[in-house]
């Protein structure tokens, strides 16, 4: 995951190291948000949720963000 002061004022950009698979990468995510003290956000403005734990957060879809995506 990232901490929150790696991109505090910075344009994002995520750099997954190349022999990380996409498979490794949500099995991180899924981790993560099924961690404990794990808070779970719906952001209203993007239409997106997104999940923190003390400093570290992560931003994904999930099937109502994916819904208004494609509707």
């Amino acid at each position: 995951m990232w901490t929150v002061d790696e991109y505090k004022g910075k344009p994002f950009s995520l750099k997954v190291p190349y022999f990380l698979s996409s498979c490794h990468v949500l099995l991180q995510v899924c981790d993560f948000l099924h961690g404990d003290n794990t808070t779970l956000v719906w952001d209203n403005e993007q239409q997106v949720p997104f999940a923190y734990r003390k400093d570290q957060w992560v931003g994904f879809d999930d099937e109502r963000s994916l819904r208004t995506k494609v509707l």
